[in-house]
């Protein structure tokens, strides 16, 4: 019986909560991005309307990804490449690639949007720093990353 009342409430919740909810300015964009290793690819998805927007070609074996919000683009790790690509999330294309060491799976992004750090499956090399490279003045699905523009 708690079980049905719980599922009750949650339901009468979500169908009355949302309907205050105000539109989005048509200009809001809500898209997932995901990496396609078999493909050599990432899925952009539009989660507005729930719907895969576009593929966009990146290196071999994309892993990881990541959000620099600062400057609305996607890093994506590269690993048989051995490099990270960057996607402009407004464009959702490449708009360069960054050649790294060894054969990285992850890449992270500082919150000032200003450093990217992959790490390295090689021991010797733990992590690279992308810094200059990200022209910041002065799977299949492996991963997932979200963005809000």
């Amino acid at each position: 019986m708690r079980a049905f009342t719980f599922t009750a409430c949650l339901a009468l919740a979500l169908l009355t909560g949302c309907k205050d909810t105000p539109e989005p300015s048509p200009n809001y964009h809500e898209y997932a991005y995901v990496s396609n290793g078999v493909s050599n690819s990432v899925t952009v998805i539009d989660l507005r309307a729930l719907s895969i927007l576009t593929t966009v070609s990146v290196g071999r074996s994309p892993t990881g990804l990541a959000v620099n919000p600062r400057k609305n683009e996607i890093y994506v790790v590269n690993s048989a490449s051995g490099n990270v690509s960057i996607i402009d999330a407004e464009k959702n294309a490449v708009v360069a690639t960054i050649g790294v060491h060894g054969k990285p799976y992850f890449i992270d992004v500082s919150q000032d949007g200003k450093r990217a750090s992959t790490d390295q499956r090689a021991p010797a090399e733990r992590v690279v720093a992308v810094q200059a490279a990200l022209s910041i003045p002065d799977s299949d699905a492996c991963s997932f990353a979200h963005i809000s523009l």
